[in-house]
C-alpha cells in the first residue's frame, strides 16, 4: 500500500510533464525572408522588395504540428524597401512611407481565429495590427504554416490593402503622368527557426 502512495504522485508528475512537452510554446525568429509589395500603375506594374526585418513568434506545437500561436511581432525597416523600377522609384517608395520620420512598420499580432491542421501544414486565421507612420489598423490575415522536418517553419500569406486605409498617399511620376493604383498586395514568405 505504502509502494502505491509513493507511486501515485511520480506518476502524476510524469503526466504532467508529458503533457507539457507534447503542447509546447516554441519561440521562433526568423531565418530567412521574401517579404514584396506588389502594385501597379497606369504604365507598368511594379515591386518594392523589403531588404530587412526581424521577429519573434511564440508557437503552440504538437508532435510537430503547430496548433496555436501566442504572439507574434515582426518590424520592417522602411529604409530597406527597394523598388523593382531603379533609383527613382526607390525615392518615391521613402517619401510615400515617409521612412526618414517613421523608419519602422510594424506587425503584432492580436487574435486568432481559428487553426486547421493536416499533417505538418496548418491553416491559421489571424488578426494582426499594422502600424505605418502613425496609423494602426487591425488587418486578417489567412496564414499557411508548414512545419519542416528540422524543426523550422514556413510561412506564408498574400493579402490585398489599400494604400489610403493607412493615410498613404499613392506615389506618382513623370510630372504625375505616372499614377500608381491606391491597391497594393503583400506577397509574405517567412522561414523560422528555433
Amino acid at each position: 500500500m505504502r509502494r502505491i502512495v509513493h507511486f501515485i504522485p511520480a506518476l502524476v508528475l510524469l503526466l504532467i510533464l508529458c503533457t507539457q512537452s507534447a503542447f509546447a510554446q516554441v519561440r521562433y525568429t526568423i531565418k530567412t525572408q521574401k517579404v514584396e509589395i506588389v502594385g501597379t500603375s497606369n504604365i507598368h506594374d511594379w515591386t518594392a522588395s523589403v531588404g530587412k526585418l526581424s521577429g519573434i513568434s511564440d508557437f503552440y506545437v504538437e508532435n510537430n504540428t503547430i496548433t496555436g500561436i501566442k504572439s507574434a511581432v515582426v518590424d520592417v525597416d522602411a529604409n530597406s524597401l527597394a523598388g523593382s523600377k531603379g533609383s527613382i522609384m526607390d525615392k518615391k517608395i521613402k517619401e510615400c512611407f515617409d521612412s526618414e520620420n517613421y523608419p519602422r512598420i510594424k506587425f503584432v499580432l492580436s487574435k486568432i481565429n481559428g487553426v486547421q491542421t493536416s499533417g505538418n501544414v496548418s491553416t491559421i486565421n489571424l488578426t494582426g495590427n499594422i502600424t505605418i507612420k502613425t496609423t494602426t489598423i487591425p488587418v486578417d490575415f489567412v496564414v499557411k504554416a508548414t512545419t519542416q522536418g528540422n524543426g523550422d517553419i514556413e510561412v506564408r500569406t498574400s493579402r490585398r490593402i489599400k494604400m489610403s486605409d493607412f493615410n498613404l498617399k499613392p506615389p506618382t511620376a513623370l510630372l504625375g503622368t505616372l499614377k500608381t493604383a491606391n491597391d497594393v498586395t503583400l506577397n509574405i514568405y517567412l522561414l523560422l527557426k528555433k
